[in-house]
């Protein structure tokens, strides 16, 4: 999967979260990393040179804050769902 379509799969998987389906952590679930593991109270999770660090995988946590790196170091973060 190249890196647009995993960042779109995250990103629709958080958005389509609710207070009774937590969509995004399913999604994070599901893929195949080459590597997770936790630094610092914030989860890792790495495929080739794409990573997403996190600091929950429940978006409606303040902590959450999902940051996503792409392999040309560009960076998105995603925004919090309201409660």
């Amino acid at each position: 999967m190249n890196e647009v379509k995993l960042y779109n799969r995250i990103k629709e998987g958080y958005n389509a979260t609710t207070h009774n389906h937590n969509s995004f952590k399913r999604v994070v679930k599901s893929i195949n990393w080459d590597c997770t593991f936790t630094e610092d109270d914030e989860l890792y999770y790495m495929l080739n040179g794409f990573s997403l660090s996190v600091g929950c995988l429940n978006p409606f946590e303040e902590k959450c804050k999902p940051c996503i790196i792409f392999s040309d170091c560009s960076m998105v973060n995603l925004r919090q769902l309201q409660t």
